[in-house]
């Protein structure tokens, strides 16, 4: 038992800003050099790394370093070092540690996104605003007594953590009377995807269609998503980084509620934002049908009233924050009921304003009638509004899980924001309970591809023979290509002109355009070919059909 707190500073041999510090290694025995060097006092802090200089290299890495991957022979290892918070900072016996690890973040210490799993399933970035420094949802759980600890741990859900161990090297002296010292280390993957379907992420009516996770948010309009509402001047819509813990706020807090903007349904004519979640909960997750996955979603939608009557002026001209008190009016049934009762109507209303949705025009047609009246209003107050957001998130989430034909999407990306940085920690007990003791972070990072010209590394690649290269490459081999050269294959005409044209591909920015090697290689070798000869002789003999009817002609 520690009767005092554990403290993760950076180790000895650095300097005091330095961080947790990451060491190169080029070959796949670094976990040997580095406890080698660790032991002999060869390593070395920031100021000696002169790794960090030299890779530095990519449209957007002059102002960090950017780690090479496995595949080009470079692996890193974190270290940082562990102390007990007394004075002097004794070094911490590593049999007091119960468990330690670090976690890998996007973006910078003050604002960052975090690698979620669920049920073990990496969900990919999402924000979060907890101040729990717990990643495990289940130990948060477990501490705050909600849930008795397992005897065998549930699948996992929250941060991903990767593991660190403890050793305890002599810290080399000039006298030769060094002390202790013990080193938290750990190997710092740099792999990992999480799936998004490959069909367009809008198509509605069914849920392998289903828009992802990141873009719920920017999908629907303020108040049951963050893009402004219509008419508004407001912000631009979200990034789509949020997680269920921040969709609570009001729209990353660019977004204010007012009285008025719970009254969605005026006469039976919905604003737009009510039409389109309309059309979302309908088409898309047809809540109309018995589905375990909508239970949340119709709990909450059985709790919003429709009415009839409502002082409409009263509503519009109130001001301030907060909801309209509707005390005094009588609910005539739920919008669940409504569109259990109402969904083959409202489908085929939905297609009769399609035009008007996809424009992003308010529909000036009323909804279908409600519980027998054809002028119906319905308000929806600013807690139902947040808890509604959250479970549209969530809701897409549990689809993305049941997905089949989906693509592997890499953890890291090369954009010019996609920074990282790690963070250690360790587990231990302090007077008998459970605690979490966090280090300083490290500097921050790029992350190179795996095709980037710059990283790669002299490496040996043993070719196929010929009869293997005929029985075709391995099954899913792909390249991923970026949405700028994507939109520009998707604007090259098929023609002899080599005319392009304005359109741009549909997908989104991380699928682009997915280039398969599941064909053999001649076969595509042999229809390019093809093509060729069939454009050449169009482009030489396209005058024979018009020779052949004037033929008769001349033979007059």
């Amino acid at each position: 038992m520690v009767n005092h707190d554990v403290t993760i500073h950076t180790p000895y041999y650095a300097g005091e800003d330095d961080g947790t510090l990451l060491h190169r290694y080029l070959d796949d025995r670094f976990v040997v050099r580095f406890l080698d060097e660790a032991s002999n006092g060869r390593l070395t802090g920031l100021a000696g790394q002169a790794w960090r200089n030299q890779d530095r290299f990519g449209r957007h890495s002059a102002d960090m370093p950017t780690l090479r991957l496995p595949l080009h022979q470079a692996f890193h290892v974190v270290c940082c070092e562990l102390a007990c918070d007394l004075p002097g900072r004794p070094p911490l016996d590593p049999a007091r540690v119960q468990s330690a690890g670090m976690v890998i973040r996007r973006g910078t210490p003050d604002s960052h996104a975090r690698w979620l799993l669920r049920d073990d399933e990496p969900i990919g970035w999402r924000r979060i605003n907890d101040p729990d420094p717990e990643p495990d949802q289940h130990r948060r759980l477990v501490k705050r007594g909600l849930v008795k600890p397992r005897a065998i741990d549930p699948l996992y859900n929250g941060e991903q953590v990767h593991p660190m161990h403890t050793t305890v090297v002599r810290q080399p002296t000039t006298a030769g009377n060094g002390r202790n010292r013990t080193l938290l280390y750990g190997y710092l993957p740099l792999g990992g995807s999480f799936r998004i379907p490959l069909e367009e992420q809008h198509s509605a009516g069914s849920d392998s269609n289903t828009a992802s996770a990141d873009g719920q948010l920017a999908e629907h309009r303020w108040p049951f998503g963050c893009s402004p509402a219509s008419g508004d001047a407001g912000p631009t819509p979200c990034s789509g980084d949020q997680s269920l813990g921040e969709v609570a706020e009001d729209c990353c807090g660019q977004q204010t509620w007012r009285q008025s903007t719970g009254y969605q349904v005026k006469d039976g004519i919905p604003e737009l934002a009510f039409s389109e979640c309309l059309r979302t909960l309908v088409e898309r997750y047809r809540l109309q049908e018995d589905n375990d996955a909508n239970e949340a979603l119709a709990n909450l939608l059985d709790q919003v009233q429709v009415y009839s009557g409502l002082p409409k002026a009263d509503i519009e001209a109130a001001s301030g924050g907060g909801d309209f008190d509707l005390s005094d009016h009588t609910p005539r049934g739920s919008l669940l009921d409504y569109i259990q009762a109402s969904h083959e109507v409202l489908i085929d209303w939905f297609a009769e304003q399609d035009y008007d949705l996809r424009s992003g025009a308010t529909p000036a047609a009323k909804l279908p009638s409600a519980f027998g009246y054809s002028s119906w209003d319905l308000y929806i107050t600013q807690d139902q509004a947040r808890t509604l957001r959250e479970l549209l998130v969530l809701r897409v989430e549990l689809a993305e899980q049941d997905l089949s034909n989906a693509l592997p999407m890499p953890r890291f990306a090369q954009g010019e924001n996609d920074i990282y940085f790690v963070q250690p920690f360790v587990r231990y007990c302090r007077d008998g309970r459970p605690a979490i003791a966090w280090g300083p972070p490290s500097q921050p990072f790029r992350v190179t591809g795996p095709l980037d010209p710059e990283a790669a590394r002299p490496v040996a690649i043993q070719l196929p023979e010929l009869s293997d290269l005929k029985r075709g490459f391995a099954r899913g081999v792909s390249f991923l290509t970026p949405k700028s050269l994507a939109d520009k294959m998707a604007q090259i005409e098929p023609s002899l002109d080599f005319e392009t044209k304005g359109k741009r591909n549909k997908l989104n920015a991380c699928l682009g355009i997915s280039l398969s090697f599941s064909i053999p290689i001649i076969t595509i070798c042999a229809m390019i070919l093809l093509m060729i000869i069939l454009n050449l002789l169009n482009f030489f003999l396209r005058w024979l059909p018009w020779a052949f009817l004037k033929l008769p002609r001349f033979c007059k």
